[in-house]
């Protein structure tokens, strides 16, 4: 564990589960800039207080456990596992005693010892349809965690920042981005995204495969068909070992229908952020978040900005 990820774990372990907010000015810098606090939110140390004594208030007894971190850099790309009980009202939603389990993926940068920058991304609509925020009406497939049984194992790497390495990881998920979603050319999908690639997509209002290629081409061909001029530029990169976190945004205008939903004519505007495992230069694995909620509400399902989310909980 280097020095960024021991701070982000004092991060997640002392201030998310522990709840010592005394402790944040020796973990963030004062001139800290969240580029995903929700609107409204005060600037600086006293947003992050405000924040996560919000989303206690919520949920009392939450939890995170780190899954993934990422390092390169200054930057720590990470991802948790939230879980909780909605005994406290959230956001202006009563408490609804039910508890729930969702994923975050967050980008930090650390300068001088404090993180000074962050990018997060959480399943808002995992979280959200749990605690009945969400309609019923729109249904959702939550995703989950790999068991160790169906896991796999990951690549033995000699040197984590092997150039050679990192560049490999980039050609990779260039492709995804620039070539397979970005032109909807998949050709040569058999050599970036191996036999056994396995997806873990974020809670989804519409059905994607999940495994080997077709979790790739089935995307492309959805996306593309809906939004013809779909656009995805990666905006920044967090690479080690057999990992790499891309960070990404999506934009493009609904003209066909959309796993059941009608064309829209409304642009989108959104991002993800992406953890993908690399073996051999072939993407083997991906956790996927990008912002449901803002996509559904930019395509007019849902209210704009949707229900109330915990954007700058990770």
């Amino acid at each position: 564990m280097d020095d960024k990820q021991a701070i982000y774990t004092r991060f997640v372990e002392e201030i998310i589960n522990g709840g010592r907010y005394e402790l944040i000015p020796e973990i963030f810098d004062p001139g800290y800039v969240d580029h995903s606090a929700p609107p409204g939110a005060p600037g600086g140390l006293g947003g992050v207080e405000a924040v996560f004594r919000m989303f206690r208030g919520g949920f009392p007894d939450v939890h995170f456990t780190i899954r993934t971190m990422v390092s390169e850099g200054d930057i720590v790309a990470t991802r948790v596992t939230g879980s909780g009980t909605n005994d406290g009202s959230f956001m202006g939603i009563p408490p609804t005693g039910r508890q729930a389990t969702w994923g975050s993926h967050g980008i930090f940068r650390v300068r001088d010892g404090k993180i000074v920058e962050h990018w997060g991304q959480p399943d808002i609509l995992a979280l959200m349809t749990q605690i009945g925020a969400i309609p019923p009406s729109v249904p959702v497939r939550l995703p989950a965690d790999p068991s160790p049984s169906t896991a796999r194992p990951a690549a033995a790497v000699a040197d984590p920042h092997d150039p050679s390495l990192i560049s490999g990881h980039e050609r990779a998920v260039a492709w995804v981005y620039e070539t397979a979603l970005s032109r909807g050319d998949v050709s040569l999908v058999a050599e970036h995204i191996a036999p056994d690639f396995l997806d873990h997509p974020p809670a989804q209002p519409f059905e994607v495969a999940t495994t080997g290629p077709r979790a790739i081409t089935d995307t492309v061909s959805g996306f593309r068909t809906a939004f013809p001029d779909l656009a995805v530029a990666v905006e920044s990169t967090v690479a080690e070992g057999d990992s790499i976190a891309v960070r990404a945004r999506w934009t493009g205008t609904q003209r066909g229908s959309f796993f059941g939903i009608p064309p829209t004519g409304r642009s989108i505007d959104v991002e993800s952020i992406d953890i993908f495992r690399v073996d051999r230069g072939q993407l083997v694995e991906r956790f996927g978040i990008w912002n449901v909620i803002e996509f559904m509400g930019q395509l007019g399902l849902v209210p704009a900005g949707g229900p109330p989310g915990d954007s700058a909980a990770h």
